[in-house]
């Protein structure tokens, strides 16, 4: 009887340590879990509204440099149609002269 107890005892050790190497890495886990979480929320986040921010301005900032070309691309076109009509004007004076 007192072999079985001491074996059962021997058991209960092993799994004792066992456990204690398992709170222990359960602890690691969390420490590490915790230094993830105050990373991502004090580098990564404001990062991403950091970038996010940026890429508002830039979008803003070509919409106002397209709206500045389409209106060049109205003066070409304007241009171009009173060069048509001075041209022909040109030539009715030349005719009458």
């Amino acid at each position: 009887m007192d072999r079985r107890f001491d074996g059962v005892d021997e058991r209960f050790e092993g799994m004792d340590k066992r456990f204690d190497g398992l709170t222990l890495l359960v602890t690691e886990n969390s420490r590490r879990l915790k230094n993830i979480e105050l990373t991502l929320e004090n580098e990564i986040t404001p990062n991403i509204m950091r970038v996010a921010e940026a890429h508002l301005d830039l979008s803003r900032k070509l919409d106002e440099a397209l709206k500045i070309d389409r209106e060049k691309e109205m003066m070409v076109l304007k241009i171009n149609i009173l060069d048509g009509e001075v041209r022909r004007l040109k030539e009715r004076v030349d005719c009458l002269a």
